[in-house]
């Protein structure tokens, strides 16, 4: 025997609608929301892989202290803009006719709204990256880029921590300092 299901009467076009329009309302609300969203490459997994990331894809990398935030805009009508006053504290990486040394200033100005990337800054020390600096400042900030609060995060610090130089402590002085005295010493008593 063959089983046939059969409607007890065909669905009306009225019904099919209000079982289509749902379906597809909820399929474009979530197309739309990954098509906003923000999308960024991972810069790494290590401070090492971070730092690297950072000095190979932005134009300006450094520590800077930020002050004179303010923002103009609301989040209700989604158009946030934050403006900031960052000094430079620490140079990694700048072309030279950036002109870009300790001291120096830089104005920001980032838009914050849904689904653009923009980087929020707090008055804070921060590790910078700047990418399309002949576009000229003020310039805007990037979550896509390897931007971050110092000491918020192992995240930043071991960022940071891969992006300064080596500093020699006292215990590899030391050793260095006896061998080369007794070098001198012995030049001396075999002279």
């Amino acid at each position: 025997t063959v089983s046939v299901l059969y409607w007890s009467r065909p669905p009306s076009a009225q019904t099919a609608t209000m079982r289509i329009v749902p379906t597809v309302f909820l399929l474009l609300c979530c197309m739309s929301a990954v098509a906003l969203a923000c999308g960024c490459l991972n810069p790494g997994n290590t401070g090492s892989a971070r730092a690297q990331y950072a000095l190979e894809n932005s134009d300006l990398v450094f520590l800077a202290n930020v002050s004179d935030i303010a923002d103009a805009g609301t989040v209700e009508a989604n158009n946030v803009v934050r403006n900031a006053t960052l000094t430079v504290t620490t140079v990694f990486k700048a072309p030279a006719s950036a002109a870009l040394g300790v001291g120096a200033t830089i104005a920001t100005s980032t838009d914050l709204a849904c689904c653009i990337c923009g980087f929020n800054v707090s008055a804070a020390p921060h590790l910078i990256s700047i990418s399309r600096v002949a576009e000229g400042p003020p310039y805007s900030l990037s979550s896509c880029h390897v931007n971050c609060a110092v000491g918020a995060s192992t995240w930043c610090s071991d960022t940071v921590a891969a992006l300064s130089p080596a500093t020699p402590s006292f215990k590899f002085v030391v050793p260095g300092a006896a061998t080369m005295l007794l070098i001198l010493a012995s030049v001396f008593f075999t002279a």
